[in-house]
């Protein structure tokens, strides 16, 4: 028992010495381990795409002021402000009836233009580039086609002729007006008439 004893008390005394010399070792004490944290990124604007619906639209087509002040008020407004334009043809000298435009009757039926149809006339016929103004070719206007705009209730024929001698007319305050067109803008002219109505090209 006394072997014993003093067996207990040297291991609790090497024990002790063990510990207090490992608290005292400043290799020894834990410490804890840092984690390097990357340093948040500032949040970065992106190009947001618009949706199709929300996209501008293509500017709708505007006057000169000098188209402006040759067609009037009423003409420009019938061709900007239009819902539905139509091509038709017409006889090339006034006759009888009520189906006709500026005296002029309309044969067969009336082609609606679709959207990309109607502002390339829009943008034609509001274009000061496409026109003679002042001088006036010496010859008779023997229109070919005739272009109805319509809005609600309310239309507004005019007389177009893109071939020989090009011109187009429309109501005046007293009488029809006639304006020259240029030839190579004829040419177009006749071009999207033709496809307008799926025949050739003049």
């Amino acid at each position: 028992m006394t072997i014993q004893s003093s067996s207990l008390v040297l291991v609790s005394g090497v024990l002790a010495v063990c510990l207090t010399a490992y608290a005292q070792d400043p290799g020894a004490t834990s410490k804890p381990t840092s984690v390097p944290v990357a340093p948040a990124k500032a949040p970065t604007s992106q190009p947001t795409s618009m949706p199709a619906k929300d996209a501008p639209k293509a500017a709708d087509p505007v006057p000169t002021d000098k188209v402006a002040q040759q067609l009037g008020a009423d003409m420009v407004s019938a061709i900007t402000q239009s819902e539905r334009i139509e091509l038709v043809e017409v006889e090339r000298t006034k006759g009888e009836g009520t189906n006709t435009i500026l005296g002029h009757p309309i044969k067969g039926k009336a082609i609606p233009l679709n959207a990309d149809a109607a502002k390339a006339l829009r943008s034609y016929l509001l274009n000061a580039d496409n026109y003679v103004f002042g001088a006036r070719a010496r010859c008779r206007l023997r229109p070919s086609h005739g272009i109805i705009f319509r809005r609600g209730d309310a239309q507004q024929g005019v007389l177009v002729n893109p071939g020989k001698c090009p011109k187009w007319a429309f109501p005046g305050k007293s009488k029809r007006k006639i304006i020259d067109i240029r030839k190579p803008a004829a040419a177009a002219l006749a071009a999207l008439f033709s496809k307008i109505q799926g025949t050739p090209s003049p």
